[in-house]
């Protein structure tokens, strides 16, 4: 188990659960359907809307599945409370202690477990058959997304190869890095807090299986752990799953990779994958029990690039390597956790800063700063010294002898609904155009519009609160972080002092770099907007604007041709313009109203810690 990744995320597929409440309308498929019929348009169906409306699906009736589930799940938890077992454990943020014992499948081979201990014999033997298990489901399951969801083709990653491309799910999965985790968590008899709280997952895709608790001789005292795992759905419902079949099912919850790699290219009228934000409370026992759980999170090829010149192997590799027995934080999908290095990487010609280490260059280096009568160190966005290790847009640069160190980021002062005149749905229903969507899944962001006689957008974008800034604009469809980087957009950015002022502009988003120091320069061509205001009475936020095209680009307005897809994007928290706190990519019929969504991200963006063991 050494340099092996540990995903602590892991540990929320790890239940049964509870029956209570609003439910999520699980739906399943079997194994002879997935292996015989995945052509049939039944079939496809099934995964269509399972995946569509909840993210979430299971395979039921596998043959001999029911007993090596429940064998290699009791023999887990006697292997990794014993000695010599080499597991790693950690205590959660609601005092859950768990402990895991952490393998790999690449290219369809599997890695065995390091393990050394009489107690795990037994585990040894019978991790192997569950694993070529999962390995058989996991294929079938890749194959019918990729006759489901059909790309036609498209090239969903490239490498440095320009003869090999991956082009569906079944490509993917067959040469991708498939991390798999036991995790044992010792029962607590109390709790005051969410074990994780609402997040999306990386990676294209989970297999697990649903847990069972033991007893600390190992006897099953429950084949179906219960606890509360919560799902939001397509339509911003929050429902609690449970599992059929007792917990005899290997279970598939979607990633935060297909919003990159396949729904941007989703071909005949298929509807986009969800990728469901869920949280986990483990559920507590008066006896001590231990609840013992497995699951294979499927990530991208080594090979494939995940920017020109960084595979998704080297990347996993530099990581590995760089964060021995550290706990780091993520914030956002896609490369952020490229920048997690450490200092002592870096070599004498290099500075860390933003966790990774930059090169001198000739226009950038101690030299330089000290001929300015500057000192050389990693700065923020406000002219302060950056901890080397803080998370934000930090660079390299020079900076003041008498900087200070970096202070906390100046804060918006939320709103106070008492002193606020209506609630922010009565105020929006006497804003509204012809049509209206909800953008954010709790209704706290609204766009409403209408086409003109001229054949002009008139729009509405309104935020329940205040805000540094706001913005919307056309995705580019051959762009990055989900069309956001080379698309045009409007946006507001808001005066700190007086509030009410903003400045509205066009802007168009780098190609490759997303901070808003690289792309802060208004587009220099006159401003297509006939018209544009900002308004904010303390309470709410309105963006409004009438147009026929942003930037460059000309928006689809005519009946026919009337489909946009738009990027849109909020930060309510802090004056800085580098971060949003609300954000999606939504795809809105103009003249019809008919939309959907390709992913939304809840309002309070977990900081998913990974631990990597070494």
């Amino acid at each position: 188990m050494k340099n092996m990744i540990v995903f602590p995320l892991a540990i929320l597929y790890s239940l049964a659960f509870t029956t209570h409440g609003n439910k999520v309308d699980f739906q399943h498929v079997s194994f002879e359907a997935l292996s015989l019929h995945a052509n049939d348009e039944s079939i496809q169906d099934v995964l269509e809307t399972a995946l569509n409306l909840n993210g979430i699906i299971s395979v039921s009736a596998i043959p001999g599945f029911t007993s090596i589930r429940r064998q290699v799940l009791k023999e887990a938890s006697l292997c990794a409370r014993s000695k010599n077992s080499g597991a790693d454990s950690t205590t959660m943020s609601d005092g859950t202690r768990r402990t895991s014992m952490v393998t790999q499948t690449i290219h369809q081979r599997k890695e065995s477990f390091e393990v050394d201990s009489a107690e795990c014999a037994a585990f040894a033997e019978k991790s192997n058959q569950l694993r070529s298990l999962i390995s058989t489901v996991t294929d079938l399951f890749s194959n019918a997304l990729s006759i489901t969801f059909n790309t036609n083709g498209s090239h969903l990653l490239r490498t440095e190869d320009e003869n090999k491309v991956y082009s569906n799910f079944s490509d993917m999965v067959r040469e991708s890095v498939q991390l798999e985790h036991f995790h044992t968590y010792e029962v607590p008899s109390t709790r005051e807090m969410t074990t994780i709280d609402m997040h999306v997952d990386q990676g294209l895709f989970i297999a697990f299986v649903p847990a069972v608790r033991t007893n600390r001789d190992g006897i099953i005292t429950s084949v179906d752990a219960t606890g509360e795992f919560q799902l939001q759905a397509r339509d911003g419902t929050v429902k609690y799953v449970s599992f059929p079949d007792n917990g005899d099912v290997v279970v598939f919850l979607m990633g935060d990779a297909v919003n990159h790699f396949i729904n941007p290219k989703l071909m005949n009228g298929r509807q986009p994958i969800w990728t469901p934000p869920h949280s986990l409370t483990i559920a507590t026992s008066a006896s001590e029990e231990f609840r013992n759980w497995y699951g294979r999170m499927v990530l991208p090829p080594s090979d494939a690039l995940h920017s020109p010149g960084l595979t998704y192997g080297a990347l996993r590799d530099a990581s590995t390597r760089s964060l021995s027995s550290q706990e780091f934080g993520l914030g956002c999908s896609g490369n952020q956790y490229a920048r997690e290095l450490s200092e002592d990487q870096c070599t004498s010609n290099q500075l860390y800063c933003w966790h990774r280490c930059y090169d001198y260059t000739t226009e950038m280096n101690p030299d330089v700063c000290v001929d300015q009568g500057l000192q050389f160190n990693c700065t923020t966005q406000f002219n302060q010294i950056a901890p080397a290790g803080e998370h934000g847009d930090n660079n390299p640069g020079c900076i003041s002898q008498n900087a200070s160190m970096q202070t906390p980021f100046p804060t918006i002062a939320p709103k106070t609904p008492s002193s606020c005149p209506t609630t922010f749905e009565t105020f929006v229903s006497s804003q509204l155009f012809e049509y209206s969507k909800n953008l954010d899944s709790d209704g706290s962001v609204v766009l409403t519009w209408e086409v003109t006689e001229a054949g002009a957008l008139k729009a509405r974008m309104m935020n329940n609160g205040h805000v540094g800034w706001m913005s919307i604009g056309p995705s580019n469809p051959s762009g990055g972080k989900n069309g956001m980087q080379g698309a045009h957009v409007i946006m507001a950015i808001v005066d700190e002092e007086s509030y009410s002022e903003s400045i509205i502009e066009e802007y168009k988003i780098h190609p490759t770099l997303s901070a808003f120091r690289h792309w802060s320069t208004p587009l220099a061509t006159s401003s297509s907007m006939t018209s544009k205001k900002f308004t904010s009475d303390g309470c709410f936020s309105t963006l409004e604007f009438e147009t026929s095209h942003i930037g460059d680009q000309a928006l689809n307005l005519t009946t026919g041709n009337s489909m946009n897809e738009f990027i849109w994007a909020v930060h309510s928290t802090t004056w800085l313009v580098q971060y949003h706190d609300k954000r999606g990519v939504e795809r809105v019929d103009l003249t019809t109203s008919e939309a959907s969504y390709l992913f939304r991200w809840p309002i309070t963006l977990l900081l998913l810690a990974l631990k990597f063991s070494v």
